[in-house]
């Protein structure tokens, strides 16, 4: 993270794929620029693709034999995927396990209580942050990515002792329709109940978890140290800066690229819901200081009499707390599973049988990108609806990509190559095509 970030300047004018990132930006993802001038280097960079890279070459004689891909998915397909691939370690996720990955969050809930009645029915917070483009925060990835760290975080999805997602956990992709539009949907799952719930749509985002108590608004203070995460050697950050610079950044798209962040904390049990809205605020110019923008957060508390259940079927604690964080912007939910997804360890598994390094604990490892297995969820049938219609991709000319949607095997993404810390991508590697991962 503390690699040099270039500012690419006017953002509509940046071609689809990304120098600095080596990804593809996601408004452009089914077109390319169609400058002449770039016709060369696109062949160039195709032929480096299809070409065997270094790190390939040097696992030969250890890597499995080649493999038939699965079919792509469909929309109406369900894809279920543990925690790795190995049939050893899925032996080994017993039902004690399972119940101690719960009882771990039931006792993280007693940890963050705090008398709800605290919270006035109403309150806005000034952040004293202004609203302007930053550098190293440009499109959706920064602020996915640290609005995803704190999920991960809070509800244990990555176990510290492997840096693989918890094997308690199995993932589950499935998708629906919600009128034209298909709705794509990963849960993470504790014995077949949803611990984590991430639904996107072409322009929103929506994070539910559970056994999540909500969050006093001290959170909020520039600062502010958060014990639970800043004593702890297995999760990041924890001085409740990330989500409001998150929340900078999507707020300096500009209107006509975001429209709205909330988080919604339901307490069922104390039957309040307590409302976070992310909000701009205008300031005039006084003396030398310019107009500006700044952010603000106002809290309501209300009551919330839910019908849900909560009978004690082995999941009562965690669906009495549950946070809901909603983004809505252009192509934000495109951005997630293009960008995101194949950046995030949580997503996707590590054939074991590639691995080429690794720490005593496993945690930390080298491996051949292009020999992973293919992301759940990220074939090109499944994110047809996200695609850009040739009317509303650009006002620049542009002709159809000749490549295919992304490089890897039958149109499937993989894990992106890059140096990972703590299950999160933080850059490109210093070795073309390999997975770096350390935690």
């Amino acid at each position: 993270q503390d690699e040099k970030n270039i500012s690419m300047g006017n953002d509509e004018e940046v071609d689809s794929f990304d120098e600095e990132t080596g990804g593809i930006k996601a408004e452009d993802i089914a077109t390319v620029s169609s400058n002449d001038d770039d016709d060369e280097d696109d062949h160039k960079c195709k032929e480096e693709l299809r070409s065997p890279s270094p790190i390939i070459s040097s696992v030969s004689s250890i890597a499995t034999p080649a493999k038939t891909m699965p079919p792509n998915l469909t929309t109406a397909s369900v894809t279920t995927t543990n925690a790795t691939s190995s049939s050893a370690a899925k032996a080994s996720v017993t039902p004690a396990k399972m119940e101690a990955y719960l009882r771990e969050r039931r006792r993280a809930i007693t940890t963050r209580t705090f008398d709800l009645s605290l919270i006035p029915p109403s309150e806005i917070f000034p952040t004293g942050r202004t609203i302007k483009k930053m550098t190293g925060w440009t499109g959706h990835w920064p602020a996915i990515r640290e609005l995803m760290q704190n999920t991960i975080d809070h509800l244990g999805l990555l176990d510290p002792r492997t840096g693989r997602r918890h094997a308690a956990l199995h993932l589950r992709v499935t998708t629906e329709n919600d009128g034209d539009e298909v709705v794509v949907i990963h849960q993470f799952c504790c014995k077949d109940e949803p611990i984590c719930t991430i639904r996107t749509k072409r322009d929103s985002l929506v994070i539910e978890q559970l056994y999540t108590y909500p969050l006093p608004s001290r959170a909020l203070d520039t600062g502010v140290t958060d014990e639970t995460k800043f004593n702890s050697t297995s999760t990041a950050g924890g001085f409740g800066d990330g989500f409001k610079t998150a929340a900078l950044a999507l707020h300096s798209l500009g209107e006509n690229r975001f429209d709205s962040m909330t988080w919604t904390f339901d307490a069922r049990k104390e039957k309040r819901r307590i409302v976070w809205f992310f909000e701009s605020d205008e300031r005039e110019a006084v003396g030398r200081f310019s107009k500006s923008r700044v952010l603000r957060v106002r809290i309501e508390n209300t009551e919330n009499n839910s019908t849900a259940s909560l009978d004690d079927d082995g999941n009562k604690m965690g669906r009495a707390y549950i946070m809901t964080q909603t983004v809505k912007a252009k192509d934000i939910g495109k951005s997630f599973l293009i960008e995101a997804v194949p950046r995030l360890q949580i997503f996707w598994d590590v054939d074991e049988s590639t691995i080429i390094g690794t720490s005593t604990s496993g945690g930390d490892y080298i491996a051949p990108a292009l020999l992973q297995p293919p992301i759940p969820g990220t074939d090109a049938s499944s994110l047809t609806s996200m695609m850009p219609s040739p009317a509303s991709s650009s006002t620049r000319r542009r002709k159809k990509a000749t490549s295919p949607l992304f490089p890897g095997n039958d149109n499937i993404r993989q894990p992106d190559a890059g140096i990972y810390v703590r299950g999160i991508w933080v850059r490109k590697p210093p070795i073309p095509d390999t997975l770096m991962c350390f935690f």
